[in-house]
């Protein structure tokens, strides 16, 4: 079947990681796997050119799509696309922008950051004895010194005024999450517990070792993941496991404490430490019937199991008051037909152990929270009240109601405001924003911050979304396990390799602010470092942004580990680089850090001694 006169491509284009590297800076901004609209094109960059050698007819650096190109031409770029893309995902993986492997303070310019502890959560942990006890939750001072720690999962934990923390406790697992979610004072002792959904169990398609969450033993080796009990191991298995297929979600990603919508210092907002209801971010797997009762059908989302989100609000005393699931409102999510059938027919995700298909993977939820366009403005999906959302695999973020609006404009539970899946059509006002890829920890700004009512959001690039890279593309190739096993096959939409912070009006969708340094690591001043705007600035995963006090915004680029405090110039006037590395596997990122939150000193108590 002949193609038409020219292939319609929304990226400009995929070349190998080392190739980008290697290009002019004038190309960077041109090649740096953006997309930002569909414009139509006839040549693209050769993902195998090899820069080391000279040009020529065996090693082209384009190559050029012909009109009429036929569907065997078009799989067959396709191919080589694929290959690029596995280039930039091995690359991603053993990225650094540290060649001289610094930790700790590495910068502090003294009187332009706004000071306070920050609470790091650790994907690996600090082990401050060799066979000791691990730390996932972490709070250092201004230069790096350890003030408290605490035996939470940091994904993420969060201070409260008076010095209690929120995390979780017993072994993350891709199938349910983290098992319990706790508030401890400053001594590590539990204040408040949920222990997970009992009420929202789903039933596995194989039998678990279980007989509580932290004794499953998933891969079947008749070991807990969590390991045994022990005083070294208190998250460990302490009863004798059984076999049990129906499991109870616990929580993963994120959550939030009444009081305050975002999680982070915002003057006049502070979370309860009692009585409050906790906002949660849960896993659940509907029955398939529900989300595909006909598998060649228009009302079937995807023909695996769907590893979809829940959320919940929880009262007091772990009483779920308002759920959501994000399956029930697949036809509000703005897919375009290609994307749905690519959620349909493959399947994206970690391996769940259930051969389910994490089409959005959550990893952010707030409230909106008091802001100027609900009370000056009387916008309704501002109210402070709503969730807003954002996920990684989808490229969306959204706000949910959690009412009916007052004239029937819509439902309880509808979606209310949204940018994504799709950015890349001019004169859409998401078009202004360029492509946004992977992103996490969307918020509105507190309004006793500066910035007050706008989007902040940490904006990963890497890989992301559904659908194929250019029309005429296959729609089950995918960086990785694809390649042995077509099951696991899935699609990579848009591709980037460097992050960005932006901060936009919600309503305009004009960028105010953003934060971006897509040049490679080098010593730009010839000091024999590379610090602050010298480092490439790029974690396609994980990573968060939080406004401060002064107006700087601080920055964990969480897959390197680095963690910093930027003005609204651009200027880096803080940098920290985790050096804990002890314990727990990092997810195969050595001293990656998930989130961190700058907190006031007096949020500390002032008898910080324990027992």
């Amino acid at each position: 079947m002949k193609r038409k006169n020219s292939i319609r491509v929304s990226v400009l284009f995929l070349v190998t990681i080392t190739a980008v590297f290697l290009l002019p800076q004038t190309l960077l901004a041109d090649y740096s796997f953006w997309y930002g609209t569909e414009v139509t094109q006839k040549t693209m960059l050769n993902p195998n050119y090899d820069p080391t050698k000279p040009p020529g007819p065996t090693n082209p650096p384009t190559l050029t799509i012909l009109p009429g190109m036929t569907e065997t031409e078009a799989n067959d770029l396709a191919q080589a696309v694929l290959k690029s893309s596995n280039n930039l995902f091995f690359s991603m993986l053993f990225f650094t922008n540290n060649p001289k492997g610094e930790t700790g303070t590495t910068i502090w310019e003294k009187g332009k950051t706004w000071n306070g502890y920050t609470l790091l959560s650790l994907l690996q942990g600090y082990q401050p004895e060799e066979g000791g006890p691990t730390y996932n939750a972490v709070l250092v001072d201004m230069d790096g010194t350890v003030v408290n720690k605490w035996q939470l999962t940091g994904f993420p934990s969060k201070m409260l005024p008076g010095g209690s923390v929120i995390g979780g406790k017993g072994a993350f697992n891709e199938l349910i999450g983290v098992p319990y979610l706790v508030q401890q004072d400053w001594c590590g002792n539990d204040q408040w517990v949920w222990e997970g959904n009992v009420g929202r169990k789903w039933q596995a398609e194989k039998n678990w070792t279980s007989n509580n969450n932290r004794c499953y033993d998933f891969d079947g080796d008749g070991v807990p993941d969590a390991g045994p009990y022990s005083d070294a191991n208190p998250l460990g298995c302490n009863e004798q496991p059984k076999i049990d297929n129906w499991l109870v979600s616990g929580w993963h990603h994120d959550f939030q404490r009444e009081g305050n919508p975002v999680g982070y210092y915002a003057p006049l907002l502070n979370a309860k430490t009692q009585n409050g209801k906790t906002l949660v971010l849960a896993n659940y797997l509907p029955p398939t019937p529900e989300t595909c009762p006909d598998p060649n059908g228009e009302g079937c989302i995807s023909k695996y199991r769907l590893y979809d989100e829940a959320i919940y609000i929880l009262d007091w005393n772990g009483n779920v008051v308002f759920e959501w699931f994000p399956y029930q409102h697949f036809n509000e999510m703005g897919f375009l037909p290609k994307a749905r059938e690519a959620i349909r027919e493959t399947r994206s995700g970690a391996g769940n152990n259930e051969n389910a298909n994490d089409y959005q993977h959550f990893n952010n939820v707030n409230w909106v929270g008091p802001n100027k366009w609900y009370t000056l403005f009387r916008d309704q999906r501002f109210n402070p009240e709503y969730i807003i959302w954002d996920a990684r695999s989808s490229n969306i973020t959204a706000i949910i109601a959690t009412s009916d609006h007052p004239k029937g404009e819509w439902k309880k539970g509808d979606i209310v405001w949204k940018v994504g899946p799709n950015y890349q059509v001019p004169f859409d006002p998401e078009f202004k924003l360029g492509q946004i890829i992977g992103q996490h920890h969307a918020h509105m700004i507190p309004s006793t911050l500066p910035g007050g009512g706008n989007i902040l959001l940490f904006d990963n690039g890497g890989g992301a979304g559904w659908g194929p890279f250019f029309e005429g593309a296959p729609l089950t190739y995918t960086p990785g396990s694809a390649l042995e096993d077509p099951s696991r096959a899935a699609t990579f939409s848009t591709l980037r390799n460097f992050s960005r912070v932006i901060e936009f009006n919600p309503r305009t969708m004009e960028i105010v602010w953003q934060y971006a340094q897509p040049n490679p690591t080098a010593d730009v001043n010839g000091d024999g470092n590379y610090w602050g705007d010298e480092r490439l600035f790029f974690s396609f995963f994980i990573s968060s942004a939080q406004r401060l006090q002064n107006g700087n915004t601080m920055i964990t680029e969480g897959a390197t580990g680095r963690i910093f405090e930027v003005t609204k110039d651009n200027k880096v006037v803080w940098e920290f680089i985790s050096p804990f590395r002890g314990g727990g596997s990092g997810l195969g990122f050595i001293g990656a850090v998930y989130r961190s939150y700058r907190v006031p000193y007096s949020w500390a108590p002032k008898n910080k001694n324990c027992p």
